[in-house]
């Protein structure tokens, strides 16, 4: 690697940091997930529904995950944020079971219960969420 000191700081030919920079993102075996998602957001709730592309191109993975945002709280930086995720549960919440109702009600109320059903209905509607 060619340097060179100019008033005490080292400079590298411009050469060779784009080469490393290509080596880097070369030698990276990533590859990024397709996704897409429904976003229903009220003033106190934010839902956002994903459903992920599977990597061989045949159409998307069954189920969804749901980011939850409790945005009650007066400031941004103490909002919470959740990753719903359990198929049964979400499901459960969308046919009305009790106990899925029960759990959802220990973190939404009225309002935010109806939200998430509406963005459930959504889900199935697109046949994202496909219920039996």
């Amino acid at each position: 690697m060619e340097r060179i000191q100019i008033n005490g700081e080292w400079y590298i030919k411009e050469s060779e940091v784009k080469d490393f920079l290509i080596k880097s993102e070369e030698e990276l075996d990533l590859i990024p997930t397709h996704t897409e998602s429904l976003i229903l957001e009220t003033s106190e709730f934010c839902f956002e529904a994903t459903r992920c592309y599977r990597d061989n191109d045949e159409g998307f993975y069954d189920g969804i995950d749901i980011e939850f945002t409790d945005k009650r709280p007066a400031r941004r930086e103490d909002w919470i944020i959740e990753n719903w995720d359990n198929m049964a549960w979400i499901k459960g919440v969308f046919e009305n079971d009790p106990e899925s109702i029960k759990i959802a009600k220990k973190t939404l109320n009225e309002e935010g219960l109806k939200a998430l059903k509406h963005l459930l209905k959504d889900a199935v509607k697109r046949e994202w969420l496909i219920i039996d």
